[in-house]
């Protein structure tokens, strides 16, 4: 199983790639890109904004399903996704899942997970910068469809609310009471994730889908608040150590600042819950 799954992936069309694990891949061209947020726009840790240059790479189309990771447990016997401190949010027993759930990204799983994951489809997690360029394109997108936010394309707490929160405290609020009830009738252990393939209009313009809300996405890097400014411009690496390993794109649970392309945060890679889940890339 394995080998076969590692076998040289096949070339689709013009633009795309298929991956070992069969996962839709999308091609990022090579060129420069404006990562971060002027002053003021954003949160502190997205400045300077700066005109950064990446070499081409695939990213995964879609974030990895559940679907996706059976096969790589039942071929590696890697551990089972569990959540760090809630048995509640369990959704897996051994290697197998409630098939309703199959196509939803994997949840439960830390950095390190993710990145066993991508070693052995053949891939890697992509790099913060990369994550930043798929989402926002060359010229700076605030969200991956575009600049004027839209509930309905991203699955975040205001496409589950039917209207608009004007703070992340409102969120806050709302979950604790209309949320909750909501969360009861329509969720699944505990999560209001959606398929992969669910809300179209929320793609990039190459077709990478869910880059804002869904889930929380491991990326390679160490968290640095002050990274951007010491980054080099050509390929950032991240920095060498840190505590933190970074996460970008927002989950189900938040407000849409968490949603923009450049908004940022950092969780230790151990921690396994269920708002985080990854994608992967590879270089042509």
């Amino acid at each position: 199983m394995t080998g076969l799954l590692l076998a040289v992936a096949t070339t689709a069309q013009a633009g795309e790639f298929v991956g070992a694990d069969g996962a839709p891949m999308a091609l990022i061209a090579e060129g420069p890109f404006l990562r971060g947020s002027a002053a003021g726009q954003g949160d502190p840790d997205e400045e300077p904004q700066r005109t950064i240059m990446l070499n081409a790479f695939y990213i995964d189309k879609y974030e990895v399903t559940n679907r996706r990771y059976q096969v790589f447990l039942k071929a590696t016997a890697h551990r089972t996704p569990e959540h760090c401190c809630d048995p509640s949010y369990n959704v897996w027993r051994g290697t197998e899942i409630d098939p309703v759930l199959l196509d939803h990204p994997v949840v439960n799983v830390d950095w390190f997970d993710a990145e066993a994951y991508c070693k052995w489809a053949g891939k890697r997690l992509p790099t913060e910068a990369e994550w930043e360029k798929a989402a926002r394109g060359p010229k700076g997108r605030l969200y991956p469809w575009g600049n004027a936010w839209d509930p309905k394309r991203a699955n975040g707490a205001s496409h589950w609310a039917g209207n608009d929160f004007a703070s992340p405290a409102e969120v806050a609020a709302w979950w604790a009471d209309a949320g909750a009830a909501l969360l009861a009738e329509k969720g699944i252990r505990g999560m209001l994730t959606l398929p992969v393939t669910a809300l179209e209009s929320g793609a990039t313009p190459e077709g990478v889908m869910h880059l804002a809300g869904n889930l929380w996405e491991w990326v390679a890097d160490w968290y640095d608040p002050a990274y951007y400014a010491a980054a080099p411009e050509r390929n950032p690496p991240g920095p060498e150590t840190g505590d933190y390993k970074v996460l970008r794109g927002g989950s189900w649970l938040n407000h849409r600042r968490m949603l923009r392309t450049t908004a940022r945060d950092g969780s230790r890679p151990t921690t396994r819950n269920h708002g985080t889940g990854f994608r992967c890339v590879r270089s042509p």
